[in-house]
């Protein structure tokens, strides 16, 4: 079976769902992470920014096959 992201993409939608769930006036988003996100996920605080970045698929690493070098 071939890897899919597919439960990873479910995952970071979960995280940002829950996220928007909690945040509001005067709450602070490490509180929102360390009582909702953290206990669910078992995340880090790096891996969590990473998942709320506004433009995480443009930082994903093209897929490209490199050619062999023949000498």
């Amino acid at each position: 079976m071939a890897y899919t992201d597919k439960n990873k993409q479910r995952i970071i939608a979960e995280v940002r769902k829950l996220f928007y769930e909690h945040k509001r006036d005067g709450v602070s988003t490490k509180y929102v992470f360390d009582n909702f996100i953290y206990p669910r996920f078992f995340i880090t605080m790096p891996t969590f920014y990473r998942y709320m970045s506004p433009n995480r698929e443009k930082n994903k690493p093209p897929n490209i096959q490199l050619p062999l070098i023949m000498a």
